[in-house]
């Protein structure tokens, strides 16, 4: 699973799968896209598909991507990872369907319906409009580092988490003082630029 490959605990209940969608995502000079390949697309699904049936506890068949799969996955992954950032929402049309059944014990489920990517769009957009309703969708969040930015489940008592290691905040806080030094010193160059008399007075 694209989780477990970062040493992640994976977020509670259907945002697991969630989570674990945006995590197949690539992470500079670590670990590769599972989506840029059809191959690798498959292995993602079929695996995803398993272990999240099997949570569910029901029995249907797993998707097929076919030959828009990879274009449809990677856009998909678009979309939710700009909800996580708060991004605004954009018109994109039809995400998915799903069919409401009941089970022998009287119990009311829902599934996916559609071919390939269609059917994951379905279930991940379903588990996101579940976990809305729990009031969990605002925990699951992408690590500020930018050279790391995995998808990771707030568990702090105020939902306060930026990062989802301490590593990654020294990191961060270092991405941040090197953008200040290099700020810095564009501004002296522009000063010693614009007032080369005065500069050359101070020294």
């Amino acid at each position: 699973m694209a989780t477990a490959r970062f040493g992640l605990r994976p977020a509670p209940s259907g945002l697991a799968l969630v989570q674990d969608f945006l995590n197949t995502g690539a992470q500079p000079h670590r670990f590769p896209d599972l989506l840029a390949t059809m191959p690798g697309a498959r292995r993602w699904s079929a695996r995803a598909a398993r272990v999240w049936l099997r949570e569910r506890q029901v029995q249907v068949q797993a998707p097929v991507l076919g030959r828009d799969g990879l274009a449809g996955l990677r856009d998909l992954r678009g979309i939710v990872k700009g909800l996580t950032q708060g991004a605004a929402a954009v018109s994109v049309g039809d995400l998915g369907t799903v069919t409401l059944t009941l089970s022998r014990s009287g119990e009311l489920y829902w599934l996916p319906t559609g071919d390939g990517w269609r059917w994951w769009s379905a279930a991940v957009c379903a588990e996101i409009l579940a976990s809305q309703e729990k009031g969990t969708w605002s925990r699951l969040k992408q690590c500020a580092s930018a050279t790391c930015r995995v998808a990771f489940y707030d568990r702090s008592w105020d939902n306060s988490g930026v990062v989802h290691v301490s590593t990654c905040g020294g990191a961060q806080a270092v991405e941040r003082k090197g953008a200040r030094a290099v700020a810095e010193i564009d501004s002296q160059r522009a000063c010693t630029f614009l007032h080369p008399i005065a500069t050359e007075a101070r020294s």
